[in-house]
């Protein structure tokens, strides 16, 4: 019997910048994880842009889109140590967010649009958890969403605010999955506070 291909579009803020990065660093599981789930499935991944990259680029038979992180490439709010560190390490960053978030809302409408996506599998929480939630609260209500949750975004950023967020998406996924029973332990404590 034959099972029909989901078209997947898999968000990421951890993905090396282009196939000659030798970089790796946390996106090299999401491509080991995009390239094991694309034997059943036609995967596309969306990550950020970096001065190196292509805005449309092709890596075995995964299609990767890029979205800007700001206005100019030269910006790197997601590469390297992470968001987080990164923001810690120069303040201006975070005036970059609005702009890193509406430029990946923007990406995922033109991407489920043009490649007819099924289901958009969102790596972490947030951001890339919250951008595809409001997404799907805005523009496409019966879009699946499935969000795993890898670590720094449960156990960090603990306040009234960011943990609302982190209800929010977490009551927009249809399906998540953990990579620890740590994070299973804590997801579970998060989901009773609901």
């Amino acid at each position: 019997m034959n099972k029909q291909k989901l078209n997947v579009l898999m968000t990421t803020s951890s993905f090396f910048r282009d196939k000659e990065d030798d970089i790796f660093g946390g996106g090299n599981f999401v491509f080991e994880l995009a390239k094991g789930l694309s034997q059943d499935n036609h995967i596309f991944i969306l990550a950020p842009m970096s001065d190196i990259s292509k805005k449309k680029d092709k890596l075995d038979n995964l299609t990767i889109y890029r979205f800007k992180q700001f206005f100019f490439n030269s910006v790197d709010l997601a590469f390297g140590p992470g968001i987080i560190p990164n923001i810690r390490k120069n303040k201006f960053l975070i005036f970059t967010l609005p702009y890193f978030f509406l430029s990946q809302l923007i990406e995922i409408s033109k991407i489920v649009k043009n490649e007819k996506i099924d289901l958009i599998h969102s790596n972490w929480l947030l951001p890339q958890g919250l951008i595809a939630a409001i997404y799907k609260t805005l523009f496409n209500k019966k879009i699946e969403l499935l969000t795993t949750i890898h670590g720094s975004d449960v156990f960090g950023l603990n306040n009234a605010i960011v943990n609302n967020l982190k209800k929010f998406v977490i009551q927009k996924a249809d399906k998540i999955t953990v990579v620890s029973n740590a994070l299973k332990v804590r997801l579970n404590e998060l989901v009773k506070k609901m």
